[in-house]
């Protein structure tokens, strides 16, 4: 498992502590930690620990939320 510049991973986000899908845009080597831009177009430095690649497991746990628009 690597990780790369322009990989969609899943990260979990220090404000709120929720893992959110993201891309790797930098490796920050000397803070070992990695830039990556969530949906909402903002970067922030994540360390490794808290980065889900899609060959782990795990990931497949995630899914994508789908809105109802039925009527009731």
């Amino acid at each position: 498992m690597v990780l790369r510049v322009n990989k969609e991973v899943l990260a979990r986000f220090p404000d709120d502590g929720w893992f959110y899908f993201g891309v790797v845009r930098k490796k920050n080597i000397k803070e070992k930690t990695y830039t990556v831009l969530d949906g909402a177009g903002n970067c922030i430095d994540i360390p490794k620990i808290d980065i889900i690649l899609d060959e782990e497991e795990g990931y497949q746990g995630f899914a994508t939320l789908e809105v109802c628009t039925n009527d009731w």
